[in-house]
């Protein structure tokens, strides 16, 4: 099972209107749009001024804004989402690493097999994941093991997205992990 990307269009009720004008998009006043885009708790916004070229081309200026990063650009509109898809297949998807590893995947907060499940599926979804075992269990903490084509960090962003696991940090003053995991998380329900 694939993890989904998931498109979220404003509303254009009256808290989007009153917050984001016309002048703001067309001007590329970015500030404002970010400010009302919160609403929508999305990792990435994606914003398209579209006009008519000289020969009737629809063409349109995109501006992706993707955590502390903005990305400019000009195409069409067909373009510009295919140009977006790419970038975060760039970001989330292995390229040409396809060597397996595996991962120690540390998940604290884990009340009950309902919560397990939870995990382990959102686990198993994510697209460089080739399988999830469990390596250990005690009180509400699961070591996973992970067979990961791709690197750690991809990983990690992966996992980002999902905003049901929130990064904990287990290392000591030394800057060794606690538990031995690679990465360690805690579930949020």
């Amino acid at each position: 099972m694939e993890a989904p990307v998931q498109l979220v269009l404003p509303l254009l009720d009256s808290e989007d209107l009153a917050r984001v004008s016309f002048s703001d998009v067309w001007g590329g006043f970015d500030e404002a749009i970010l400010a009302a885009s919160e609403r929508y708790g999305a990792d990435a916004v994606l914003v398209g001024r579209a006009g008519r070229s000289v020969d009737g081309r629809l063409l349109v200026r995109w501006i992706l804004h993707f955590r502390d990063q903005r990305e400019e650009w000009r195409s069409t509109l067909e373009d510009g989402i295919q140009h977006t898809a790419d970038r975060f297949a760039e970001i989330f998807a292995p390229a040409g690493d396809r060597t397996l590893r595996a991962l120690r995947v540390d998940v604290s907060g884990i009340d009950g097999l309902r919560a397990y499940g939870t995990v382990s599926q959102f686990l198993e979804s994510l697209t460089l994941v080739q399988s999830v075992g469990v390596e250990e269990v005690a009180d509400d903490r699961i070591v996973f093991r992970v067979a990961l084509r791709g690197e750690q960090a991809t990983l990690d962003r992966a996992i980002s997205l999902g905003h049901i696991l929130e990064p904990v940090n287990t290392t000591d003053s030394d800057g060794n992990r606690g538990s031995g995991a690679d990465l360690s998380y805690r579930f949020r329900p």
